[in-house]
Protein backbone atom coordinates (compact mmCIF):
# COMPACT_ATOMS: atom_id res chain seq x y z
CA UNK A 1 0.00 0.00 0.00
CA UNK A 2 1.39 3.45 -1.36
CA UNK A 3 1.00 5.64 2.27
CA UNK A 4 3.04 8.71 3.11
CA UNK A 5 4.44 8.38 6.80
CA UNK A 6 5.09 11.05 9.56
CA UNK A 7 6.59 9.99 12.48
CA UNK A 8 4.91 11.79 15.33
CA UNK A 9 7.36 14.07 17.53
CA UNK A 10 4.71 15.23 20.65
CA UNK A 11 3.97 13.73 23.87
CA UNK A 12 0.34 12.33 23.11
CA UNK A 13 -0.88 11.55 20.11
CA UNK A 14 -4.33 11.19 20.95
CA UNK A 15 -4.65 14.19 22.86
CA UNK A 16 -3.18 16.30 20.16
CA UNK A 17 -5.60 14.52 17.26
CA UNK A 18 -8.58 15.45 19.66
CA UNK A 19 -7.54 19.16 20.02
CA UNK A 20 -6.97 19.85 16.57
CA UNK A 21 -10.24 17.79 15.66
CA UNK A 22 -12.38 19.57 18.03
CA UNK A 23 -10.29 22.84 16.70
CA UNK A 24 -11.94 21.62 13.05
CA UNK A 25 -15.87 21.77 14.34
CA UNK A 26 -16.14 17.95 14.49
CA UNK A 27 -17.87 15.77 17.38
CA UNK A 28 -15.10 13.08 18.56
CA UNK A 29 -16.40 9.63 18.71
CA UNK A 30 -13.73 7.30 20.23
CA UNK A 31 -13.78 4.35 22.78
CA UNK A 32 -14.58 4.23 25.69
CA UNK A 33 -14.47 1.72 28.56
CA UNK A 34 -17.49 1.21 30.25
CA UNK A 35 -17.97 -1.84 33.20
CA UNK A 36 -16.18 -4.70 31.16
CA UNK A 37 -16.72 -3.53 27.76
CA UNK A 38 -15.65 -0.89 25.14
CA UNK A 39 -17.89 1.19 23.22
CA UNK A 40 -17.74 3.67 20.56
CA UNK A 41 -19.40 7.11 22.11
CA UNK A 42 -19.51 10.46 21.80
CA UNK A 43 -15.94 12.10 23.93
CA UNK A 44 -15.37 15.36 25.36
CA UNK A 45 -12.31 14.73 27.54
CA UNK A 46 -9.37 12.96 25.80
CA UNK A 47 -8.59 11.39 28.83
CA UNK A 48 -12.01 9.15 28.21
CA UNK A 49 -10.48 7.70 25.50
CA UNK A 50 -9.28 3.93 26.07
CA UNK A 51 -7.49 2.21 23.08
CA UNK A 52 -6.49 -0.95 25.35
CA UNK A 53 -9.21 -2.95 24.13
CA UNK A 54 -10.08 -6.33 21.34
CA UNK A 55 -13.41 -4.57 19.86
CA UNK A 56 -15.99 -2.11 21.16
CA UNK A 57 -19.48 -3.49 21.29
CA UNK A 58 -20.85 -0.83 18.51
CA UNK A 59 -19.51 0.08 15.41
CA UNK A 60 -19.35 3.22 12.79
CA UNK A 61 -22.41 1.73 11.66
CA UNK A 62 -24.68 2.66 14.90
CA UNK A 63 -23.45 6.41 14.18
CA UNK A 64 -23.92 6.55 9.93
CA UNK A 65 -26.77 4.26 9.46
CA UNK A 66 -28.71 5.03 12.35
CA UNK A 67 -30.83 2.11 13.72
CA UNK A 68 -33.92 4.07 13.23
CA UNK A 69 -34.61 7.28 10.96
CA UNK A 70 -37.37 9.20 10.39
CA UNK A 71 -37.55 9.68 6.11
CA UNK A 72 -41.03 11.74 5.95
CA UNK A 73 -43.67 12.77 7.43
CA UNK A 74 -47.24 12.73 5.89
CA UNK A 75 -51.11 14.42 6.37
CA UNK A 76 -53.89 14.19 5.11
CA UNK A 77 -55.95 17.39 2.86
CA UNK A 78 -58.89 18.02 1.16
CA UNK A 79 -57.14 17.19 -1.43
CA UNK A 80 -55.29 14.53 -0.50
CA UNK A 81 -52.01 13.27 0.84
CA UNK A 82 -48.96 15.87 1.17
CA UNK A 83 -45.49 14.18 2.08
CA UNK A 84 -42.84 16.35 4.16
CA UNK A 85 -39.04 14.98 3.72
CA UNK A 86 -36.99 14.87 6.78
CA UNK A 87 -33.66 16.13 6.01
CA UNK A 88 -31.02 13.69 8.04
CA UNK A 89 -29.70 15.10 11.21
CA UNK A 90 -25.94 15.17 10.01
CA UNK A 91 -22.95 16.61 12.12
CA UNK A 92 -19.39 16.80 11.41
CA UNK A 93 -17.88 13.45 13.50
CA UNK A 94 -14.58 11.94 13.40
CA UNK A 95 -13.39 8.69 14.57
CA UNK A 96 -10.76 8.09 16.34
CA UNK A 97 -8.89 5.33 17.34
CA UNK A 98 -10.84 2.62 15.74
CA UNK A 99 -9.80 -0.43 14.54
CA UNK A 100 -8.83 -1.08 10.72
CA UNK A 101 -11.69 -3.79 10.23
CA UNK A 102 -13.97 -1.38 11.52
CA UNK A 103 -12.15 1.09 8.44
CA UNK A 104 -12.85 -1.81 6.45
CA UNK A 105 -16.12 -1.74 7.27
CA UNK A 106 -17.12 2.03 6.56
CA UNK A 107 -15.46 1.19 2.74
CA UNK A 108 -17.50 -1.37 2.53
CA UNK A 109 -20.61 0.16 3.56
CA UNK A 110 -19.49 3.51 1.21
CA UNK A 111 -19.80 0.44 -1.75
CA UNK A 112 -23.28 -0.58 -0.71
CA UNK A 113 -25.14 2.36 0.32
CA UNK A 114 -22.73 5.04 -1.31
CA UNK A 115 -21.99 3.04 -4.88
CA UNK A 116 -24.48 0.68 -5.13
CA UNK A 117 -27.76 1.74 -3.84
CA UNK A 118 -26.97 5.93 -2.95
CA UNK A 119 -28.33 6.39 0.27
CA UNK A 120 -28.64 9.87 0.77
CA UNK A 121 -29.21 9.56 4.44
CA UNK A 122 -26.38 7.19 5.09
CA UNK A 123 -23.80 9.59 2.26
CA UNK A 124 -25.08 12.90 3.76
CA UNK A 125 -23.26 11.61 7.34
CA UNK A 126 -20.60 9.88 5.19
CA UNK A 127 -19.45 13.34 3.51
CA UNK A 128 -18.99 15.27 6.75
CA UNK A 129 -17.01 12.30 8.45
CA UNK A 130 -13.22 12.19 9.07
CA UNK A 131 -11.89 8.57 10.27
CA UNK A 132 -8.73 7.99 12.19
CA UNK A 133 -7.25 4.51 12.59
CA UNK A 134 -5.64 3.01 15.02
CA UNK A 135 -3.44 -0.01 14.07
CA UNK A 136 -4.76 -3.06 16.17
CA UNK A 137 -2.67 -4.57 19.14
CA UNK A 138 -4.61 -6.80 20.48
CA UNK A 139 -6.98 -9.76 19.37
CA UNK A 140 -8.97 -12.83 21.03
CA UNK A 141 -10.67 -16.30 20.51
CA UNK A 142 -13.07 -14.47 18.08
CA UNK A 143 -11.21 -12.58 15.69
CA UNK A 144 -10.66 -13.70 12.14
CA UNK A 145 -9.87 -10.06 10.15
CA UNK A 146 -6.64 -12.13 8.45
CA UNK A 147 -8.54 -14.94 7.09
CA UNK A 148 -10.94 -12.49 5.04
CA UNK A 149 -8.22 -10.03 4.33
CA UNK A 150 -9.12 -6.68 6.47
CA UNK A 151 -6.30 -6.80 8.63
CA UNK A 152 -5.15 -3.53 7.35
CA UNK A 153 -7.27 -0.58 6.14
CA UNK A 154 -8.17 -0.29 2.30
CA UNK A 155 -7.83 2.70 0.65
CA UNK A 156 -10.10 5.23 0.65
CA UNK A 157 -11.50 3.50 4.08
CA UNK A 158 -9.48 6.46 6.54
CA UNK A 159 -7.99 9.80 6.60
CA UNK A 160 -5.74 8.85 8.76
CA UNK A 161 -3.91 5.53 9.97
CA UNK A 162 -1.82 5.56 13.44
CA UNK A 163 0.62 2.88 13.98
CA UNK A 164 3.16 2.12 16.94
CA UNK A 165 5.99 0.33 16.01
CA UNK A 166 9.70 0.20 17.52
CA UNK A 167 9.05 2.89 20.34
CA UNK A 168 7.66 5.51 17.68
CA UNK A 169 4.37 6.45 16.59
CA UNK A 170 3.95 6.74 12.88
CA UNK A 171 0.91 8.83 11.07
CA UNK A 172 -0.35 7.52 7.43
CA UNK A 173 -1.64 9.90 5.37
CA UNK A 174 -5.02 8.44 3.60
CA UNK A 175 -6.66 11.72 2.09
CA UNK A 176 -5.75 15.70 1.73
CA UNK A 177 -8.15 15.79 4.93
CA UNK A 178 -6.04 13.90 7.08
CA UNK A 179 -2.75 15.97 5.76
CA UNK A 180 -4.62 19.01 6.56
CA UNK A 181 -4.56 17.44 10.09
CA UNK A 182 -1.28 15.88 10.13
CA UNK A 183 0.40 19.41 9.73
CA UNK A 184 -0.98 20.76 12.15
CA UNK A 185 0.96 18.27 14.55
CA UNK A 186 4.48 18.05 15.69
CA UNK A 187 5.37 15.28 12.95
CA UNK A 188 8.53 14.79 10.93
CA UNK A 189 8.86 13.13 7.53
CA UNK A 190 9.55 9.29 7.61
CA UNK A 191 11.69 7.83 5.16
CA UNK A 192 11.21 4.45 7.12
CA UNK A 193 7.74 2.01 6.43
CA UNK A 194 6.33 1.12 9.95
CA UNK A 195 6.07 -2.45 10.17
CA UNK A 196 2.05 -3.70 10.35
CA UNK A 197 2.57 -6.88 12.26
CA UNK A 198 0.51 -10.31 12.01
CA UNK A 199 -2.31 -10.75 14.53
CA UNK A 200 -2.45 -14.63 13.89
CA UNK A 201 -6.05 -14.20 13.33
CA UNK A 202 -6.12 -16.34 10.37
CA UNK A 203 -8.03 -18.90 11.45
CA UNK A 204 -9.49 -20.52 8.37
CA UNK A 205 -7.39 -21.00 5.44
CA UNK A 206 -8.42 -18.50 2.33
CA UNK A 207 -8.55 -21.96 0.06
CA UNK A 208 -11.19 -23.50 2.58
CA UNK A 209 -13.27 -20.55 2.53
CA UNK A 210 -13.73 -20.09 -1.08
CA UNK A 211 -14.83 -23.51 -0.96
CA UNK A 212 -18.22 -22.48 1.10
CA UNK A 213 -19.94 -21.38 -1.94
CA UNK A 214 -20.11 -24.75 -3.71
CA UNK A 215 -22.02 -26.19 -0.43
CA UNK A 216 -25.33 -24.42 0.25
CA UNK A 217 -26.65 -27.80 0.36
CA UNK A 218 -24.10 -28.99 2.22
CA UNK A 219 -26.02 -31.46 5.04
CA UNK A 220 -24.03 -29.98 7.80
CA UNK A 221 -26.21 -27.07 7.64
CA UNK A 222 -29.18 -28.22 9.14
CA UNK A 223 -27.29 -29.45 12.23
CA UNK A 224 -25.25 -26.15 12.78
CA UNK A 225 -28.47 -24.05 12.74
CA UNK A 226 -30.48 -26.00 15.34
CA UNK A 227 -28.32 -24.15 18.02
CA UNK A 228 -29.79 -20.51 16.22
CA UNK A 229 -32.20 -18.45 18.58
CA UNK A 230 -33.05 -16.33 15.30
CA UNK A 231 -32.75 -13.54 17.56
CA UNK A 232 -30.74 -11.14 15.02
CA UNK A 233 -28.35 -10.41 17.33
CA UNK A 234 -25.50 -11.23 14.82
CA UNK A 235 -27.00 -8.91 12.41
CA UNK A 236 -27.27 -6.00 14.43
CA UNK A 237 -23.70 -6.16 16.19
CA UNK A 238 -22.40 -6.54 12.19
CA UNK A 239 -20.77 -3.01 11.37
CA UNK A 240 -21.66 -3.97 7.29
CA UNK A 241 -25.29 -5.28 7.95
CA UNK A 242 -27.55 -2.61 6.07
CA UNK A 243 -31.05 -4.74 5.90
CA UNK A 244 -34.03 -2.33 6.72
CA UNK A 245 -37.61 -2.27 7.17
CA UNK A 246 -40.13 0.74 6.94
CA UNK A 247 -42.82 1.30 9.98
CA UNK A 248 -45.53 3.85 9.68
CA UNK A 249 -46.46 5.99 13.37
CA UNK A 250 -49.71 7.61 12.73
CA UNK A 251 -51.38 9.99 14.90
CA UNK A 252 -54.04 8.90 17.57
CA UNK A 253 -56.22 10.94 14.78
CA UNK A 254 -55.11 9.07 11.71
CA UNK A 255 -54.54 12.29 9.91
CA UNK A 256 -50.88 12.21 9.99
CA UNK A 257 -47.56 10.60 10.83
CA UNK A 258 -44.42 10.00 10.41
CA UNK A 259 -42.52 6.84 7.83
CA UNK A 260 -39.55 5.64 9.76
CA UNK A 261 -36.76 3.29 8.33
CA UNK A 262 -35.42 0.84 11.06
CA UNK A 263 -33.06 -2.09 10.97
CA UNK A 264 -34.04 -5.31 10.83
CA UNK A 265 -32.34 -8.54 10.23
CA UNK A 266 -32.26 -11.25 7.11
CA UNK A 267 -32.16 -14.18 9.83
CA UNK A 268 -35.83 -13.05 11.14
CA UNK A 269 -39.34 -14.71 9.01
CA UNK A 270 -40.69 -11.14 8.89
CA UNK A 271 -37.99 -10.28 6.51
CA UNK A 272 -38.39 -13.15 4.47
CA UNK A 273 -42.43 -12.36 3.81
CA UNK A 274 -43.01 -10.65 0.47
CA UNK A 275 -46.64 -9.43 -1.16
CA UNK A 276 -49.53 -11.84 -0.55
CA UNK A 277 -47.73 -13.01 3.06
CA UNK A 278 -45.71 -15.74 1.11
CA UNK A 279 -41.99 -16.40 3.15
CA UNK A 280 -39.87 -16.93 0.94
CA UNK A 281 -36.49 -18.57 3.43
CA UNK A 282 -39.40 -20.84 5.45
CA UNK A 283 -36.79 -22.76 7.85
CA UNK A 284 -34.33 -21.95 10.31
CA UNK A 285 -31.66 -23.62 8.39
CA UNK A 286 -32.52 -21.61 5.16
CA UNK A 287 -32.17 -18.13 7.21
CA UNK A 288 -28.80 -19.04 9.04
CA UNK A 289 -27.13 -20.16 5.89
CA UNK A 290 -28.01 -17.35 3.71
CA UNK A 291 -26.07 -15.02 6.22
CA UNK A 292 -23.14 -16.69 5.80
CA UNK A 293 -23.43 -17.00 1.67
CA UNK A 294 -24.45 -13.25 1.69
CA UNK A 295 -21.22 -12.32 3.96
CA UNK A 296 -18.76 -14.62 2.37
CA UNK A 297 -20.14 -15.26 -1.02
CA UNK A 298 -22.54 -13.28 -2.84
CA UNK A 299 -20.32 -10.12 -1.59
CA UNK A 300 -17.45 -11.85 -2.90
CA UNK A 301 -19.18 -11.71 -6.74
CA UNK A 302 -20.60 -8.60 -6.63
CA UNK A 303 -18.01 -6.26 -4.79
CA UNK A 304 -14.91 -8.69 -4.83
CA UNK A 305 -14.49 -8.36 -1.15
CA UNK A 306 -15.77 -10.57 1.69
CA UNK A 307 -18.35 -8.29 3.66
CA UNK A 308 -17.78 -9.53 6.62
CA UNK A 309 -14.64 -7.96 8.25
CA UNK A 310 -13.37 -10.30 10.89
CA UNK A 311 -14.24 -8.28 13.35
CA UNK A 312 -16.07 -11.17 15.45
CA UNK A 313 -18.56 -9.26 17.26
CA UNK A 314 -21.62 -11.26 15.85
CA UNK A 315 -20.09 -14.42 17.29
CA UNK A 316 -18.46 -12.62 20.40
CA UNK A 317 -22.24 -11.46 21.37
CA UNK A 318 -24.45 -14.77 19.96
CA UNK A 319 -26.20 -15.86 22.90
CA UNK A 320 -26.54 -19.23 21.84
CA UNK A 321 -22.51 -19.51 21.55
CA UNK A 322 -22.18 -19.74 17.74
CA UNK A 323 -18.84 -18.84 16.08
CA UNK A 324 -18.88 -17.72 12.31
CA UNK A 325 -15.35 -19.48 12.15
CA UNK A 326 -16.40 -22.51 13.63
CA UNK A 327 -19.64 -22.61 11.41
CA UNK A 328 -17.92 -22.67 8.16
CA UNK A 329 -14.99 -24.93 9.13
CA UNK A 330 -17.10 -27.23 10.03
CA UNK A 331 -19.58 -26.98 6.94
CA UNK A 332 -15.99 -27.15 4.75
CA UNK A 333 -14.65 -29.85 6.72
CA UNK A 334 -17.51 -32.08 6.27
CA UNK A 335 -17.20 -31.78 2.42
CA UNK A 336 -13.58 -32.37 2.42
Amino acid sequence: MDVEWYVYRGNNIVEELFGVLKELGYTVIAPVKRGDVHVLAVVKDPSSIDLNFVRTVNSPKHFLYTMEEPLFRWRRTSSGLIFEEIAPATKPCAFLGIKPCDANAISLLDEVLGTWCRDPYYLARRSSSFVIVYDCRHKDQYCFCESVGHRQPAKGSYDLWVVEDGGEVYIGIGTNRGFSVVRKLRVERSARVPVIRRLGTDRIPRNLLEKLGELYEADAWEDLSSRCLLCGGCTSSCPTCTCFDMRDEPEPDLEQGVRFRTWTSCVLRSFTMVAGGRVVRKSREERFKFRYFHKLVFSRTRFGRYLCVGCGRCSAQCPAGIDMVEVVSKVVGSNS
